[in-house]
């Protein structure tokens, strides 16, 4: 594999793309390692830019098309991936319920948890949001809180409403 580029990529940079991928480009030094091309693994490497994309707030994102390129020796190749990524979906309203067990000044810093409304919707932002608001009951007496967090629907077809509900279990 000679190049690896990408076209139509807006919302993340080729750095990301890549480190998700399988195929990847040979380095430019003589002694590099080569990177040799397979078929298979490229084909599930689209699937993994597109589900990339739908983990982090695209589910209408696709792979528009691939243009392969041979050297004249026909021992070399070069990626092109062209993707759409379509319109994100945006968190319309964060919502913590059932956290009345924690103290106020506890409770003051859910205003500082990494999902904010108007943001775009982030599986590991939301992943990594109920993890923070788990810590903040463990440090408050709470070592058994259990935390869900669901997602329904906003006022557009392109909102949600993330709600995190906490069952703190006892204060111990």
């Amino acid at each position: 594999v000679m190049s690896l580029s990408f076209d139509g990529i807006h919302a993340f940079d080729e750095g990301q793309l890549k480190r998700i991928l399988a195929t990847r480009q040979s380095g430019w030094l003589p002694w590099s390692p080569k990177q040799y091309f397979d078929r298979r693994e490229f084909d599930d490497d689209l699937k993994r830019i597109v589900a990339f994309y739908a983990d982090r707030g695209f589910p209408d994102a696709r792979v528009e098309g691939v243009d392969v390129t041979f050297n004249d020796k026909k021992d070399g190749v070069s990626l092109r991936i062209r993707v759409l990524e379509g319109e994100p979906v945006i968190v319309e309203t964060v919502r913590f319920e059932g956290f009345q067990d924690l103290p106020e000044r506890a409770r003051n810093r859910l205003l500082a948890a990494p999902l904010k409304a108007g943001a775009r919707r982030d599986r590991d932002v939301v992943r990594a949001t109920r993890d923070q608001v788990a810590r903040l009951f463990r440090n408050n007496g709470h070592p058994l809180v259990v935390i869900d967090a669901t997602e329904r629907p906003g006022a557009s077809e392109r909102s949600v409403i993330v709600s995190y509900f906490a069952d703190p279990g006892p204060a111990m």
